[in-house]
């Protein structure tokens, strides 16, 4: 066998070999990708867990008295310098895009500071009516049990940085489970969140 044709051999073989793999892997990740879906759609739902916190008006708010709405959840701290003026400033738009029995509730994650006067002038800044959308503090470990009870992670304050936390809303249905997330930061999301919460309000007010 001459050296070119050797040569032109072995190139053939690695290129098969290469393909070989590719798909392998290809098949693989599909296969990995699909369990991963699958053990999501069979797993345990996420459910607000009980709480009984404090709103800006000084309201004492349970998740028994969402019970009958669905409602949008999201995690902030008014001294943050990050995500949290642009969630509640999008959150407040939504007000008007949203139907009205759809409750929104923003749980603080720095309690200690976020007293109800402190959430009261926040809320004002962003134009929230009262009534719809609640302010959430209280004790401190209170507040951390029901954030993490809803899988929400939190990631202390340390000298150098804020505290860092989730940035997604979270669509809780009537009876407290959630039915969808979606990224605070992103238009097509949040058109989503608008339809998904129209859907869930319109199928639930049914009789």
């Amino acid at each position: 066998m001459s050296r070119p044709v050797k040569v032109l051999t072995i190139l053939l073989w690695v290129v098969a070999v290469t393909g070989m793999v590719s798909v392998v892997a290809v098949q693989l990740w599909s296969r990995d990708r699909q369990a991963q879906a699958d053990e999501q759609s069979v797993g345990e739902p996420i459910v607000a867990p009980d709480f009984a916190l404090t709103d800006q008006l000084g309201r004492r708010v349970s998740n028994q008295d969402l019970r009958g709405h669905a409602w949008i959840a999201d995690f902030i701290f008014t001294e943050c310098e990050s995500a949290c003026p642009a969630m509640s400033h999008n959150l407040a738009l939504l007000q008007a895009r949203i139907p009205t029995d759809v409750k929104f509730v923003s749980f603080s994650v720095d309690p200690e500071h976020d007293t109800p006067p402190v959430l009261l002038t926040y809320a004002q800044q962003y134009g929230a009516d009262n009534d719809r959308w609640r302010f959430l503090t209280g004790p401190k470990d209170t507040v951390m049990d029901a954030v993490h009870g809803m899988k929400v992670s939190i990631v202390p304050a340390t000298q150098s940085s804020q505290i860092e936390h989730d940035i997604h809303f979270l669509l809780m249905d009537s009876s407290g489970r959630l039915h969808g997330v979606y990224d605070s930061r992103i238009q097509g999301e949040l058109d989503k969140l608008v339809a998904d919460s129209t859907a869930l309000s319109a199928e639930e007010s049914k009789p």
